[in-house]
């Protein structure tokens, strides 16, 4: 028989619905192995290409137990204490707590995979890599169409965490990673959970195709899968040489930005579009510039350089002033918005070069630039999709490369799934409006029926 104490039951759900099922969302729940040995008590579950291990050490009776997830809630409660739990059949288990005894159906514990163990010799990092982790996971996106965009890149030669969405970049340098090449991990938001602790340091191993992180008592295991083709960042970061606006961000105004600039009007527009002006004053508008009364004016603040406008997302401008950058640097306004500091680079695409009248331009794409300033076409051998999402084909320059026909092939697939997507969403339309034609159609013979009644 095995004593779980609650408490250990309520954390390893909280860390699993974060982790395990987030990674394979479409899949059946699967079980939990619980063992107990001369080692300790270990919790452990598997799922897809990632697992999860829970170890507290103690010398305990040797006992394993395979326990549905679905059961796992009610095992935790809401006070403290432990439940008994056994395996009493190759198919059965049974439960004892203060409420009573309860069986339920198992599977036996030799057909769920052994918990995960650390891979490799792993290196010891500094706690702050965990929130580098968490900061990367929130600059992806889980429904990307290109896979590849719902990893993190762990990229050896400068020991960076890399993440894009498509609309943005965020690389984080400086870690020690115990390897040389690229290696790709999901991007869960596991690593922003508060069940994890923040001042534990981390171990960070690889062997093969496993790549593990141990926290404290926690173990995450990923394994990698090299044939994914991350975008090429490096030759997306433009160059800060030349002519350009630097905005200093006073904390004060960072502070009424984070407050006021998601109530701004257009919120619920496409890309929720503001338009950043760096003159005399700094302010913050709407884009349609009909409510010039909801500007916010940053009268603390303070640019260098020559006078700009620049449109965007508001959740981008916001997402850098959250990731503590208080220098905004705007190049032109059709050139990927910049922050960096000794460590960090986050940059995101504006929504165009906006007009006289205050309205956004519609999105436009990354264009071929200098090798000074390199953004590069897709017709690169190593291209990167635009970070406004599209994907142009532009003429092909002096000097670059063929195009790759399985990049042209994948470019392609993407315009298909998003010409599929729109098509989908007009026949939904046209279908609603017929239906709503027949139900106009229908009451206008009904009053025609009326009125011969009544004649």
């Amino acid at each position: 028989m095995i004593e779980l104490p609650r408490d250990v039951a309520r954390l390893f759900r909280a860390v699993l619905r974060k982790s395990v099922l987030v990674a394979e969302p479409r899949t059946s729940c699967p079980s939990i192995l619980l063992q107990t040995g001369k080692q300790g008590l270990t919790l452990s579950c598997q799922q897809g290409d990632v697992a999860l291990r829970y170890h507290t050490p103690s010398n305990l009776p040797t006992e394993a137990i395979a326990l549905p997830f679905t059961l796992l809630a009610d095992l935790e409660g809401r006070g403290s204490g432990t439940v008994q739990l056994e395996q009493i059949s190759p198919v059965k288990g049974r439960v004892c707590w203060s409420e009573g005894t309860v069986s339920f159906d198992t599977a036996t514990p030799d057909s769920l995979p052994a918990p995960p163990q650390p891979a490799g010799k792993p290196t010891q990092l500094e706690p702050e890599f965990l929130s580098a982790l968490a900061d990367a996971t929130r600059s992806t996106n889980r429904d990307a169409v290109r896979y590849a965009l719902q990893h993190l890149m762990l990229r050896g030669k400068d020991g960076a965490v890399v993440a894009t969405d498509g609309r943005q970049l965020l690389v984080q340098r400086g870690y020690p990673l115990p390897w040389k090449d690229n290696v790709l991990i999901r991007a869960l938001p596991v690593f922003g959970c508060r069940e994890l602790p923040k001042e534990e340091p981390i171990l960070l191993g690889r062997s093969g195709e496993q790549v593990t992180l141990e926290i404290g008592p926690w173990l995450l295991s990923f394994k990698t899968d090299n044939s994914l083709r991350f975008p090429d960042v490096d030759h997306v970061i433009p160059s800060t040489r030349g002519g350009l606006s630097r905005l200093h961000l006073d904390p004060q105004d960072a502070d009424v930005l984070t407050r006021d600039l998601p109530k701004m009007p257009g919120r619920d527009d496409n890309h929720s579009p503001v338009i950043l002006e760096l003159g005399e004053p700094v302010r913050v508008c709407p884009a349609d510039g009909e409510k010039p009364i909801a500007e916010l004016v940053l009268a603390r603040s303070r640019f260098e350089g020559p006078a700009v406008r620049a449109c965007m997302d508001r959740n981008l401008l916001l997402r850098a002033i959250q990731l503590d950058f208080r220098q905004i640097i705007v190049i032109r306004p059709d050139k990927p918005i910049l922050c960096q500091d000794e460590k960090r680079t986050y940059l995101w695409m504006p929504l165009g070069d906006p007009a006289s009248s205050g309205k956004p331009a519609a999105p436009q794409p990354v264009t071929t630039t200098p090798v000074s300033d390199p953004i590069p076409p897709i017709t690169r051998s190593k291209p990167m999709p635009t970070l406004n999402g599209q994907r142009p084909t532009p003429e092909p320059q002096p000097g670059t490369e063929e195009a790759d026909p399985l990049v042209e092939a994948e470019a392609l697939r993407v315009q298909l799934q998003e010409t599929l997507t729109r098509t989908v969403r007009l026949i939904t339309c046209l279908k609603q409006q017929r239906r709503q034609n027949r139900v106009v159609q229908s009451a206008m013979a009904s009053l025609r029926r009326l009125q011969e009644i009544g004649r």
